[in-house]
């Protein structure tokens, strides 16, 4: 994604013709000779975002965080690597198109990237009490945890203010189905090839 898909895009838009990027994946010698390239976007996968914390001065003053759910967990590396250095970026853009793919107990880690803690709380225990109940659980061990009466509507609210949801039916406009039917006709071998292939 980070090597094809973006940079693709970029040149897709005229308004972004203008800038330079640079794609920082590869051996490490390779990314860091990309970072040490001018260019206005630095282009990174998640994978080597612990590295880059790690490895870099960290100087972004804006940071576009691609599928933003693959920072759902509070407790994996990528989501503590990116917290350390959260605070030296101004700006910050999350995009997703499943905020909430596993249930709402998700939206904690997204937004403390986006916010600090600042909408949902800073420690997702205190989530948890505030929005959600115990569920599925053997005797004080809890497995899951369901949203309390109320909750999601609670919690929409608080990250409204920051967040855009968009759906495809209201933005595109496709144009009328149009059925055309084009007979096809097989010789025995190809009849023979097709039937092996189904």
């Amino acid at each position: 994604m980070a090597r094809e898909t973006w940079p693709n895009e970029i040149k897709k838009w005229e308004h972004l013709k203008d800038l330079k990027y640079s794609v920082v994946v590869g051996t490490e010698k390779e990314r860091m000779t990309a970072l040490y390239q001018p260019a206005d976007i630095y282009i990174i996968n998640r994978e080597n975002v612990c590295w880059l914390v790690e490895n870099w001065k960290f100087d972004f003053d804006t940071v576009v965080v691609d599928e933003l759910s693959s920072f759902k967990n509070g407790k994996a590396k990528r989501f503590k690597s990116l917290m350390k250095v959260r605070p030296k970026v101004k700006r910050i853009v999350g995009l997703t198109g499943t905020p909430a793919g596993n249930g709402l107990m998700d939206l904690w880690a997204e937004f403390k990237v986006l916010d600090m803690g600042k909408r949902l709380g800073r420690f997702i225990s205190g989530y948890r009490d505030e929005y959600f109940l115990p569920d599925k659980r053997n005797g004080q061990v809890i497995f899951t945890y369901k949203p309390k009466d109320g909750a999601e509507e609670l919690i929409y609210k608080r990250i409204n203010d920051i967040t855009i949801s968009m759906k495809a039916q209201d933005h595109i406009k496709m144009p009328e189905l149009v059925e055309v039917e084009y007979p096809v006709y097989l010789n025995d071998k190809e009849r023979k090839k097709y039937e092996e292939l189904k």
